[in-house]
């Protein structure tokens, strides 16, 4: 219900999940503002566009610690449309990504970024509206949670799996008092450039589907983040 909601809400001072309100807009919810039928989109269409926005926005958090969930809310309600809520692994690792995007822009628009006490999706989410059968639509006040394509998920998930792993292994030891030299590192950076360059030429030989819509989405992404930035340096001037 938003502001108008009787309840009174938490906001905590620290938490593993952060919340950037109103960030993904979601088209169903701009054709219905301007009066026109949601019903007529695209599908196809409208999934590779999340798709692009998804892994936008995955790759920036990543840069802060590893994330455990990235959730966006496809409801249409004024107080959670557009909602993007991305769960760490650790407060610190929210308190820095909150930190960094505080004062910047995304399509032209500033980022509001607040800490959620939402740390169990499986409560706050709509299970009628993943059954299909939520018969409150888009008005619903439980998370309607859009999720991206199996292939984009496979991706992220080789491209930071391994990397978020080594970086808990390499931090227990340091907790335990272990001496963690850098050449450890050096060598597996040789070792990742290694399986990276077998991995391009394993693709120049055979490509595939995957590896196309991959290449697809990095290079929209690359112009989507270009019309942002510029949009974003518009904003600020």
């Amino acid at each position: 219900h938003g502001d108008r909601c009787s309840r009174q809400h938490h906001k905590p001072p620290f938490s593993q999940t952060m919340i950037v309100q109103h960030m993904y807009q979601n088209p169903a919810s701009q054709i219905a503002a301007a009066g026109g039928d949601p019903s007529q989109l695209d599908p196809k269409k409208v999934q590779e566009e999340f798709d692009d926005f998804y892994e936008e926005v995955y790759d920036e958090l990543a840069k802060y610690g590893e994330i455990e969930e990235l959730n966006i809310c496809e409801n249409l309600g004024d107080h959670m449309v557009g909602n993007v809520y991305a769960k760490f692994g650790d407060e610190e690792a929210t308190d820095a990504a909150l930190k960094a995007l505080f004062g910047r822009f995304y399509a032209g628009r500033p980022l509001v970024c607040e800490f959620s006490p939402v740390t169990d999706f499986r409560e706050a989410r709509c299970r009628q509206y993943d059954e299909a059968v939520c018969t409150r639509g888009g008005y619903c006040n439980f998370m309607h949670i859009r999720t991206p394509s199996r292939s984009l998920r496979r991706d992220l998930e080789k491209r930071y799996k391994k990397k978020w792993r080594k970086a808990r292994e390499k931090r227990e030891r340091e907790e335990r008092g272990e001496d963690v030299s850098s050449s450890d590192d050096e060598k597996e950076d040789k070792k990742s450039r290694r399986r990276r360059d077998d991995d391009d030429d394993g693709e120049a030989e055979g490509g595939g589907d995957d590896k196309k819509r991959s290449r697809s989405r990095s290079r929209s992404r690359e112009k989507k983040r270009s019309r942002s930035r510029s949009r974003d340096r518009e904003a600020r001037d």
